[in-house]
C-alpha cells in the first residue's frame, strides 16, 4: 500500500488498528495534520540510497507521529525489503512483536 492510501486509512480508523508499518513513504504532506490525533505504533523503513522517498520528507512525517520508530536500511533503494531482506525482517518481527 501506498503511503497516502495508508496513512489516510490509519488516520480514519486509528481505533482499530495496532500497528502500522511504511517503507519508503510518499506523497503524504497533505494529511499530516490528520495524523495529529493518532497514537498507534509507526515503523518506518527508508534505504540510504532511495532517490524517491526523501529524507526530510519522513522526518516531517516523523515529527507528525506520537508513537514512531525509524529505521534507515544502509546502502539500499527504495526496496530496502528486497535489498537487505534479513536486516528488514529483523526489525518487523521485533516491531511487531513488541506492545
Amino acid at each position: 500500500m501506498g503511503a497516502h492510501f495508508s496513512l489516510n486509512l490509519m488516520a480514519k480508523y486509528h481505533k482499530k488498528i495496532e500497528k502500522v508499518v511504511l517503507i519508503g513513504p510518499v506523497r503524504f504532506m497533505n494529511i499530516l495534520d490528520s495524523l495529529e490525533k493518532v497514537k498507534i505504533p509507526v515503523l518506518i523503513f527508508r534505504g540510504s540510497n532511495d532517490t524517491i522517498s526523501k529524507r526530510e520528507d519522513v522526518e516531517i512525517l516523523l515529527s507528525h507521529l506520537k508513537e514512531r520508530k525509524y529505521i534507515e536500511c544502509e546502502k539500499s533503494g527504495h526496496a530496502c525489503y528486497l535489498e537487505k531482506p534479513k536486516f528488514f525482517h529483523k526489525n518487523l518481527i521485533e516491531f511487531l512483536k513488541n506492545r
